[in-house]
This record gives structure tokens, sequence and C-alpha cells, in this order.
């Protein structure tokens, strides 16, 4: 291509042709190194990720700005074979205290907010009559003549367009973080109350098992009490049947003897006593059970 078609196409060239990020996103200057990082280190859950400063403004459109902030951060545990890699995580988090940014040297992504990508506007406005660079890997250089009215009076338009896209993404990004921001106090919340519950559970069961072992020990108390309450009247109803028996066995041998003197009341008072005697051993017997 000779020199007058790479002039023609270049002035030719407007902020649509190439949009290597959004045009509400110009930055005034981005994270291009966190420490000794050659890219910028993030931690997620599912291990250590980083990104290229070259290369995000130009796939993504969201270069990084600004480090996490504590809102944004959340905390995580890792198990078994990620903890070998703590040493490296350490150096990520130790990165984000040493940030480096760059501005206008990056080339393409504009440093200034009110310059557009169209090399023909921005010289205009920064000289009126000069030379225009494109970026850092190329050299073309333009010499430009002054902007007519009505690319001035579009330029203002999309320069109002770019700050109401600029202050409705902020606007939204405000809004999500006050929602995250809630979000977050409303789980610390409920863990607290979660925690309260089952201190609170933990409490009652405890009292619960206090109660059966007290119980446990009264019910063990009374079986002995009734047990040697048994006992014994069961040795008492034996004392009995046995004095019983020895009193019969006395008034037997009683009745075997020849009467010492005659009457008739000598027969009979033996047998009248036995029988008051045995009768009083019934009602003992009887008592006991």
């Amino acid at each position: 291509m000779t020199m007058a078609k790479w002039t023609k196409q270049l002035d030719d060239t407007s902020e649509k042709s190439i949009r290597w990020y959004p045009q509400w996103n110009e930055r005034e200057d981005m994270i291009i190194r966190c420490g000794g990082f050659p890219n910028v280190p993030l931690i997620g859950t599912q291990g250590a990720i980083n990104y290229n400063p070259k290369l995000a403004p130009r796939q993504a459109g969201y270069p990084m700005v600004l480090p996490p902030s504590d809102e944004a951060l959340t905390t995580f545990i890792i198990h078994d074979l990620g903890i070998q890699n703590m040493e490296y995580l350490k150096r990520i988090r130790q990165a984000w205290k040493s940030v480096v940014r760059k501005g206008p040297e990056r080339g393409l992504v504009v440093a200034k907010p009110h310059l557009t990508t169209n090399p023909r506007l921005n010289a205009d406005k920064e000289s009126g009559l000069g030379q225009v660079r494109l970026g850092e890997p190329s050299k073309w250089k333009l010499v430009c003549t002054r902007m007519p009215k009505e690319d001035t009076e579009r330029a203002h338009r999309e320069e109002e367009s770019w700050s109401q896209a600029i202050t409705q993404e902020m606007y939204f990004r405000e809004i999500e973080r006050e929602q995250a921001l809630a979000e977050k106090q409303e789980l610390k919340t409920a863990l607290a109350k979660s925690r309260r519950r089952e201190a609170k559970a933990k409490d009652q069961l405890s009292q619960l098992w206090e109660r059966a072992r007290i119980l446990k020990a009264k019910s063990a108390k009374n079986r002995l009490q009734r047990e040697h309450l048994e006992s014994q009247r069961q040795q008492r109803m034996v004392e009995l049947i046995l004095e019983h028996c020895r009193y019969l066995y006395e008034n037997m041998k009683n009745l075997s003897l020849p009467p010492v003197r005659k009457g008739k009341l000598s027969a009979s008072q033996p047998r009248y006593a036995m029988r008051s005697k045995t009768k009083a051993m019934e009602n003992k017997v009887e008592a006991l059970e």
C-alpha cells in the first residue's frame, strides 16, 4: 500500500473503526503491575488467576483502576493440595500494596477524558495544527488541518454522551456496591442469629441431659430403697414363721405330757392359749403383707 493510500485510510479512520475499549470506560490510568508480578494477580476460589494489563482493555474493556476494596473481598478456605501454593498466595496478597499505574504511554488508550480515538479530533483539540501520535507501536504521523464546525459539534455531543454513560455506569456500580454491602450485612446478621440459636439449643440439650441424669439417680435410689424394705419385710415374716413354729413345737410337747392335776379346765387351757397365739401370729403376718 502506497503512502497516499495509507494517508487516506488513516484520514478516514474514526472512533468506530477500532474499539479497543468501550467509549464510556476511558480512564486516566490503570493498574499494569503489582509488586514483582508482570500481570495483575487475582486470587479466587478456583486458584490464582491474573490478567495482562495490555490485553485486558482490548479484549474485555474493563481495565483495573483501583485495588479491590475491603467490602469486595471475601474469605475462603484452601483445602487439600492448595496449601502447597501458600507462599505464592501470600506474595499475591502483598503485591497489592505496591501498585504501579500508567496513563498516556499505553498507546491507543486515551489519557484525557475529552480526547477521542479520532486523530483529527484529538489534533485540533490539542494544538489546532500539529502532529498526532497513534500509539507507541506505530510511528505514523499525520499533518492535520483545523477541524470543521460540524465535527466540533459532533465531538461535543460525543463527549456529553460519554459523560452521561460514565455517570450512569458509576451510578450502577455504586448501586451494586451498596447491594453487595447490604447482602453482606444480612449474611452477617443471619450468621449471628444462627450461632445464637445453636448456643441456645446446646444449652437446652445440656439441661435436658442433666435432668435425665438426676431422674436416673433418683430412680436408682428409690429402687434400692424398695428392695431394702422388701428384704426387711420378708426377713420379718420368716422370723415370725420360725417363732410360730417353735411355739407350736413347744405346745405339741406339752400336749403329749400327762396332766399334772385333775380338773375340767386342765386340758383345755393349753389348747385355748395355743389358738390365741396362732391367731396373733396370723395377724402379724397379714400386717407385714
